[in-house]
């Protein structure tokens, strides 16, 4: 049982130098006994025997799980070098789709189901002055009532999950400039 922690170093040769160490031991410990034990020939064989065949056993389960522990381990690694590829190849694309989203001279609202910002384009903040960082996790309604127009075609739309077509509108109010279109709703 003491070779078990020997199982999580890197290499296996700590593994077998414990066993060759407890093999040295179990011999000067074997031969004491043969000589001050007072057990006949055939006791002491049997006994040498047996301790020596449950000592290769814990050495080649220990061995064994050693080479598990190692497969699993290298496994693990490359599973997080493969997913930490993936999150930067992620960060990457948000990146640039919220420099494509935010370049684009149209307003660009996104709200979750309950009617939340969690898209605020750069247009967006210009026309409302209302930053992006204000903005996300607010109602939409709150911030721009205005809006409350086109609610019903916004429910429809996040409750179908389907892209919602809506035409200008005038909307024109304090601090606001011209007609507005809500985006089409994915």
């Amino acid at each position: 049982m003491a070779a078990i922690p020997l199982m999580f170093s890197k290499n296996r040769k700590p593994l077998l130098v414990y066993s060759f160490l407890n093999f040295a031991m179990f011999g000067i410990l074997n031969y004491q006994l043969f000589k001050d034990g007072g057990l006949t020939r055939r006791e002491h064989v049997d006994y040498a025997l047996d301790s020596a065949i449950a000592m290769l056993f814990i050495v080649f389960i220990a061995y064994n799980f050693m080479s598990i522990y190692q497969k699993v381990l290298n496994s693990l690694r490359k599973e997080l070098k493969e997913r930490n590829r993936a999150e930067a190849s992620l960060k990457e694309f948000r990146v640039l789709l919220a420099s494509i989203i935010n370049s684009m001279p149209s307003m660009i609202i996104g709200v979750d189901d309950d009617h939340r910002i969690i898209l605020w384009n750069q247009e967006t903040a210009v026309k409302t002055g209302v930053d992006k960082n204000r903005a996300s996790g607010e109602g939409l309604f709150d911030l721009i009532p205005q809006l409350l127009f086109f609610k019903k075609e916004l429910n429809r739309a996040v409750q179908s999950k389907k892209t919602a077509q809506l035409h200008k509108k005038n909307c024109n109010g304090p601090g606001m400039i011209g007609s507005w279109i809500l985006p089409s709703i994915p």
